[in-house]
């Protein structure tokens, strides 16, 4: 029996589809026992081209950031597909005046760009965070440079609140900003997320 190789391709592709479609990321707290996985793309410029943090050149370097920033940090998860840790998500807490609201910040390694890891991982952060942080705004600093991330935002119901010019300085130069903000009470109804689902549970660790 002879099979049309076009025939075949395209099953083997619907099926390769279907497969990663049907895959789900997790959150987990960050450990230090993840540091592999976190110098897989935080060595990477094309990663870190939009982050405030240069590529870490060293392990060292790695080992000091998780001992000083990740292991203290409230809200520091991994994110996870499958046991593979992909990238990672933040939620930073203002303090004093600022406590009602959150900066959200995220990276994911780019051989798992564009496949909607980083959507999901949001999600979860929105169905959580709120509640964990107890606070009723989460808001994002985009580079306006970044439109995959400004998609994925806005894919996550996040406004576009404005342009802040010359804002913040990056790497040694002033930059603009795109300002991001999802609020509690337009996130969520009395039971169920603005996503039409009941909120996930919360997430491992």
């Amino acid at each position: 029996m002879f099979m049309n190789p076009k025939v075949e391709s395209i099953s083997y592709n619907s099926m390769t589809n279907y497969k990663k479609h049907e895959q789900k990321v997790t959150l987990k707290t960050f450990t230090t026992a993840d540091i592999d996985d976190f110098m897989e793309w935080a060595t990477d410029d094309e990663v870190t081209k939009y982050m405030m943090w240069n590529s870490y050149t060293s392990r060292s370097d790695a080992e000091s950031f998780f001992a000083n920033v990740v292991d203290k940090h409230p809200w520091f998860k991994a994110i996870c597909l499958g046991k593979k840790i992909i990238g990672s998500i933040t939620l930073d807490k203002g303090k004093g005046a600022h406590s009602c609201k959150a900066e959200l910040g995220y990276v994911i390694a780019r051989q798992y760009w564009g496949n909607g890891w980083a959507t999901q991982a949001i999600k979860f952060a929105i169905e959580t965070g709120f509640e964990d942080l107890n606070i009723e705004r989460i808001e994002a600093y985009v580079d306006p440079a970044n439109t995959g991330s400004q998609r994925v935002l806005e894919k996550n119901g996040f406004l576009r609140e404005g342009l802040l010019k010359k804002c913040i300085i990056q790497k040694g130069v002033v930059k603009d900003r795109l300002l991001y903000s999802c609020l509690k009470s337009a996130c969520y109804t009395q039971e169920t997320s603005k996503f039409g689902r009941q909120a996930a549970s919360k997430p491992r660790g």
